[in-house]
């Protein structure tokens, strides 16, 4: 069953496809906050703030939907990731949305990675993380960040886990943003996709990072393709700045409250 919902770093936005009715909770929790992004999106204040303001919100909804998901037998999201894909690549249809989709295309290509990674170890069998999920208690993300910050005792280590989870919250707000604004044609100012486009592409960079640095996965053998990630110079020059400051220091910059 667990692997019908692997992809947790994107199960809002898998979620958002099935229409559950209002008298779901988690569809009701869904709607408040895809109504809070979208006050975000046409707003003037910088996005990156807007984000922050809603880790919290989307970490929370990931540990009961994840609960759900494996509670409800009967739910499916079988070939659910190459559905995303597709409903991603529609994205470039739209010309304002091109660099932003192919960078999300790529953040998410990321995460299957660390994914599969992490499902095809021999520590991780589906049905071992499947029972400690069960077995879990439901945690929101205050006391997730406190369990780290107390059962980590290095500082350094600590700090990675949480900007490694960060990053892939902002991954998900990112992807719920984009899927608002092609489906409900709304008019966001250029430099707020732009944004967008560039706060993913660095969480999707941080989040391999550390991946690559805490052994989840093995290093990189081949580089990626300039088909795969749209960049331009000042993106380029932000990733000189995550060498010299070194990845501990460039997640507490990027999520910084």
């Amino acid at each position: 069953m667990i692997g019908a919902v692997k992809n947790v770093d994107i199960i809002y936005f898998q979620f958002r496809k099935q229409n559950y009715p209002e008298t779901n909770p988690l569809q009701k929790e869904l709607n408040n906050l895809l109504d809070e992004i979208r006050s975000g999106l046409v707003s003037v204040k910088p996005i990156k703030k807007h984000i922050d303001k809603n880790i919290a919100r989307i970490f929370d909804f990931r540990v009961k939907a994840f609960k759900w998901f494996l509670n409800n037998k009967e739910f499916s999201f079988d070939n659910s990731i190459n559905d995303i894909y597709i409903e991603i690549e529609k994205y470039n249809l739209e010309p304002k949305l091109q660099v932003l989709s192919e960078n999300l295309l790529f953040a998410l290509r990321c995460n299957l990675r660390v994914v599969n990674a992490l499902f095809n170890s021999e520590s991780s069998s589906e049905e071992k993380i499947e029972k400690q999920a069960l077995k879990s208690p439901t945690i929101n993300y205050d006391q997730f960040v406190t369990s780290i910050a107390l059962g980590v005792p290095d500082d350094q280590t600590a700090q990675k886990i949480i900007d490694w989870t960060n990053s892939s919250l902002y991954i998900e707000y990112i992807a719920l943003a984009v899927s608002l604004i092609y489906d409900k044609k709304l008019h966001v100012p250029p430099e707020t996709i732009n944004d967008l486009a560039f706060l993913v592409a660095d969480a999707s960079q941080l989040y391999f990072a550390i991946s690559t640095e805490m052994g989840l996965i093995k290093q990189l053998t081949q580089k990626f393709t300039s088909s795969e990630l749209i960049f331009d110079e000042n993106f380029m020059e932000e990733q000189k700045q995550i060498a010299e400051m070194g990845i501990g220091d460039y997640g507490k910059s990027l999520f910084s409250f």
